[in-house]
């Protein structure tokens, strides 16, 4: 099953981080169980964060340049999510961003890059029609601390909260508005985990004609595959608590717009 991995690496986090010490500040209040938390990156300090994140992750080996996420940000400010550990510190982030019916169907078909995706495609989420909703998936960052090679086990903890949070986010957006489609593909062999574990289906569309890059594809009866493997996912896990003031502002503006349409 595609959730081992994941059950596997959220048993062990909170016995690993029984050994952290547990430095001053945090970013929201944090629950009694001091859990993983998440919150958009909806403000310029925080979409610097992300970007720190991002080069920290990439180096010099940037896909596309900070201008790029500056652009898609400010078309959308909901298109980052922070994720936070026990102590408040920032530790990763995703990002998925909604995009129109001829944008998702140009990419699949390998007519549309990344950085346009980013750049010209990304739609602020208060656009979406609740009834025809289309995304594409720009990535997940978990970085390997300064001065290894190879990610550790407390990197494999992190970026399984980080994916449970993406995850549990898209079932959110699926329980409230009906998602026909969701695409992206893999820039670095770990991307393949985002996509693989989820149910997408790989198509035979390279990105730069890059066996490595395949586009992959969610949906149709995947999606329902995706909601349930989720919801089961969730009831064993403790997923990163979504910061309460933003989340309800989110999905206020989502439910809000969707009957505006």
């Amino acid at each position: 099953m595609w959730e081992t991995l994941i059950e596997i690496i959220i048993a062990l986090t909170k016995k690993m981080y029984h050994f952290l010490k547990r430095p001053a500040g945090r970013h929201i209040d944090q629950p009694p169980d001091r859990c993983f938390t998440s919150r958009f990156a909806n403000t310029e300090d925080d979409l610097a964060t992300v970007l720190q994140l991002r080069h920290a992750f990439f180096g010099r080996h940037v896909i596309v340049p900070d201008t790029t996420y500056r652009a898609c940000w400010g078309r959308n400010p909901d298109a980052m999510k922070l994720v936070y550990d026990f102590s408040g510190k920032p530790v990763g982030y995703w990002s998925v961003i909604p995009v129109a019916s001829n944008s998702y169907e140009n990419f699949v078909k390998g007519e549309s890059s990344h950085n346009e995706m980013m750049c010209a495609k990304c739609l602020p989420w208060s656009s979406v029609a609740a009834d025809e909703v289309y995304l594409y998936v720009v990535g997940a960052v978990v970085p390997v601390p300064s001065g290894r090679s190879e990610r550790g086990l407390l990197q494999e903890l992190i970026r399984g909260h980080v994916l449970l949070d993406l995850y549990s986010f898209g079932l959110d957006v699926m329980s409230r508005l009906k998602v026909k489609g969701i695409c992206g593909y893999p820039s670095k062999t770990a991307g393949l985990t985002i996509f693989q574990k989820a149910g997408f289906v790989r198509t035979e569309v390279f990105i730069d004609k890059d066996e490595n890059q395949p586009v992959y594809v969610l949906s149709g009866d995947g999606m329902t595959e995706f909601r349930q493997q989720v919801k089961s996912l969730k009831k064993r896990h403790t997923v990163p608590v979504w910061d309460a003031h933003d989340r309800r502002r989110f999905l206020r503006m989502i439910m809000k717009e969707s009957k505006k349409n």
